[in-house]
């Protein structure tokens, strides 16, 4: 191999590039390269060249998505889960989107679509009965439920002994900040 020259197998490693993107770049004249037999060679000095370092040398670089919490608003294509709901016949599995171990879930499948709040493990209805909710009505209040205790515990007292509250302070909580995400106001609990 001819010095300062990069195959470009080589090359593709240091810029972070696939072969055949960088056999693009070759061929739409972006990068210069040179045959020496049936190989293309790239000259180490070109890979600097702004058309072709736009991304930085090694291997390729996912970007990192923001962990900053759940969305502040879903949609129907959001629930992409199953949960098993507890109903009066029995449990039937409901589609849902999951967060902290609450769950938004469909209360039936034909429109207008209502939404209801469940705890994941016991499939339980949470907070106020007989109140249906908008999709980002119930997803407030899951988002605003997450804060006040820890909802993956398996039962109901668990969930109460980890607030340090008693089960009616705890029920009170709820209630209010339930019927403040239900009037659509954003909830601040600490």
């Amino acid at each position: 191999m001819p010095k300062g020259y990069l195959t470009v197998r080589q090359a593709a490693a240091r810029l972070g590039l696939s072969r055949p993107r960088l056999q693009a770049l070759i061929t739409d004249g972006r990068l210069p390269a040179e045959k020496f037999g049936r190989a293309n060679m790239i000259r180490e000095t070109d890979l600097d060249l702004p058309a072709v370092r736009h991304r930085p040398p090694g291997p390729r670089r996912h970007k990192e998505t923001k962990t900053a919490g759940p969305p502040t608003r879903i949609t129907r294509r959001s629930l992409r889960d199953t949960v098993s709901v507890k109903l009066g016949t029995g449990h039937e599995d409901r589609p849902a989107i999951i967060h902290k171990g609450l769950a938004v879930t469909e209360i039936g499948n034909a429109p207008p679509h209502r939404y209801t709040i469940t705890h994941v493990a016991t499939g339980a209805g949470v907070g106020l009965l007989g109140l249906t909710w908008n999709l980002n009505q119930a997803w407030r209040g899951v988002r605003a439920l997450a804060k006040l205790a820890d909802w993956t515990q398996p039962t109901y007292p668990e969930i109460v002994a980890s607030t340090g509250l008693t089960r009616d302070a705890h029920a009170r909580n709820v209630r209010e900040t339930l019927e403040r995400a239900y009037k659509n106001k954003e909830t601040k609990t600490s």
